[in-house]
């Protein structure tokens, strides 16, 4: 089997597993959502930072494949230092439209 750009493909050249992007959201302290997209795209390749619902500091992760444990130690890393909440996808569960409330101030949010 040989790896390429799109995935796992067999000597046939059958693509048999899709690479896929990860999405994961958070909500962080509502001031960090700069440093969050600064720290997170210095990684060439890794992960993209868009956000949702900067009135709620809703931010969704686009991470690359085989980088979600990167991601997931560096958002881990970021709570020690400020409010970080994982919270589910948005569109799947309507959550934008009543978000959880954040950690409080000085409490890790993993």
């Amino acid at each position: 089997m040989a790896v390429s750009v799109f995935g796992v493909v067999n000597p046939n050249g059958d693509l048999i597993e899709a690479m896929k992007t990860i999405v994961r959201c958070y909500r962080v302290d509502r001031r960090q959502i700069s440093f969050v997209k600064f720290i997170l795209e210095a990684y060439d390749n890794v992960a993209v930072v868009s956000t949702l619902d900067p009135t709620t500091a809703l931010v969704q992760i686009t991470i690359a494949p085989g980088c979600e444990s990167l991601v997931t130690r560096i958002m881990g890393s970021l709570a020690d230092d400020f409010a970080v909440a994982a919270v589910d996808p948005p569109i799947s569960t309507g959550l934008w439209m009543n978000p959880p409330a954040l950690p409080e101030e000085g409490s890790t949010g993993h």
